[in-house]
């Protein structure tokens, strides 16, 4: 395995040892020390992971009654000099598809906690936090207020058990910005079960009074020889008082769902895998006769000391039944395929300043319709940062540059169907041709996690 992790970096190894000659005569095991140093200074992150690593860090170190704060902000000014501020293409299934450097909107999440410890020993802790997003500055929201608990059981004290309101099986993609998987509600569940090969998290949520619960279970750090495996298994069902039978989008509800997925992550790499049957992102919808699958790849590669190069690629296909659909109703989901692709270098002058590019293409096709949606965008970003080597880290300021373009022949709410007594669906009214975004936008933001 060892002679693999060297392979993929070979070129960027070479360059900085200055020739072959010496490359051949390096030792094997300070090569890798070497490729690990340069993989970690540009590491794809997770927002939220990276920021729940901040936040339990400092909750670990706090003595009883202090209060840690915590968080993720991003906000800035942009100005668009054409019809759209952002670009993406209409109704695309894997999240900001077209890139996000320079394609985001505004706002943060800012979380307070405390801890307490009892005379045996366990660990409590006290999270609450807020949300606002959009650029009016209002609209606060309550994310989070759960407690939590560790070091209760003798043999194996850290086991973490938990229950309120809480981000929950929040796994995303940071290129594109995509919860592949996402179950944020109130309930309670256990984490950190060592089982020797991994640790098993468990969990049972609802969607905040929504009616529809989620069993959630995790298989974590599974080592397959220098690659860490995880597993993921879901199903979503409803409570027996629950009358939300039909979606917002007129799809009857199913009575089950179910999500399994797989991560493998390897030097720096990692391929994603998720199979979804009435459901997508989350088994809450539950919607009848849907299915997904995704698959997707990103990661992140050193070329040089200060050049480096971060990529996604990414397939997903959504299979719908439309004649789930509950009467006639205008916003019908439709069976697609979306692919995208984004690209990002990045160059570090020194410590403080950094150079980023970032390109992206993104394609929606409605193979039913014989229609398809399409749009790309390139940013150009200079940016002033606490640590430019690390491209993770953050504060950082940006200066930015966006230019983009988008082709939709379709969208959502464009056709309007109707049943028929037989069960038939057939399209009514006129389509509604989606506008082709066009961007041509300059910006500063900062954005921090804490």
């Amino acid at each position: 395995m060892k002679t693999f992790k060297v392979l993929p970096v070979a070129v960027a190894v070479a360059a900085v040892m200055g020739s072959m000659s010496a490359m051949a005569e390096t030792n094997v095991e300070l090569l890798e020390q070497r490729i690990q140093e340069l993989e970690n200074r540009l590491s794809s992150y997770n927002v939220e992971e990276l920021q729940e690593k901040v936040a339990q860090a400092e909750l670990a170190s706090a003595s009883d009654f202090d209060i840690v704060f915590s968080g993720y902000a991003r906000y800035g000014v942009s100005y668009d000099a054409d019809n759209s501020k952002t670009i993406n293409s209409a109704d695309a299934l894997n999240g900001n598809a077209t890139g996000r450097l320079g394609n985001e909107s505004f706002g943060g999440e800012y979380q307070i906690a405390t801890t307490r410890r009892s005379e045996s020993g366990a660990k409590w802790d006290l999270v609450l936090m807020v949300e606002q997003w959009g650029e009016d500055g209002y609209d606060l929201g309550l994310k989070k207020m759960y407690a939590g608990v560790s070091n209760i059981f003798e043999c194996q004290p850290g086991i973490y058990i938990w229950a309120g309101r809480d981000f929950h099986q929040r796994f995303s993609t940071d290129l594109n910005d995509y919860y592949w998987m996402t179950h944020d509600g109130q309930g309670g569940g256990i984490k950190n079960i060592d089982l020797g090969f991994g640790k098993l998290d468990l969990g049972l949520v609802e969607n905040n009074g929504g009616g529809s619960y989620a069993a959630t279970s995790r298989l974590a750090g599974i080592n397959l020889g220098g690659a860490t495996l995880n597993l993921h298994a879901n199903y979503g069902f409803k409570s027996d008082s629950s009358s939300k039978d039909v979606t917002s989008m007129g799809y009857q509800r199913s009575s089950g769902a179910y999500q399994l997925a797989a991560d493998l992550s390897y030097a720096g790499q990692r391929i994603i895998v998720r199979y979804a049957d009435n459901a997508k992102d989350s088994v809450f919808d539950r919607v009848e006769g849907q299915s997904a699958l995704i698959f997707s790849f990103d990661g992140a590669m050193p070329v040089t000391e200060k050049l480096g190069v971060q990529y996604l690629a990414a397939y997903q296909m959504l299979d719908v039944d439309k004649t789930k659909v509950v009467g006639s109703v205008g916003g019908v989901d439709l069976s697609r395929d979306n692919y995208n692709v984004i690209v990002r270098p990045t160059y570090a002058w020194n410590d403080v300043h950094s150079t980023w590019f970032e390109a992206g293409y993104n394609v929606v096709d409605f193979n039913d319709l014989n229609k398809t949606n399409s749009s790309w965008k390139v940013t150009l970003s200079q940016n002033i940062a606490i640590n430019a080597f690390d491209t993770g880290t953050r504060p950082m300021i940006r200066f930015y540059a966006t230019y983009g373009d988008g082709d939709n022949e379709y969208r959502s709410g464009g056709y309007k169907y109707e049943m028929a007594s037989d069960g038939t669906i057939t399209a009514t009214g006129n389509e509604l041709k989606a506008n082709d975004p066009k961007t041509l936008t300059f910006g500063a933001m900062f954005e921090a996690w804490w």
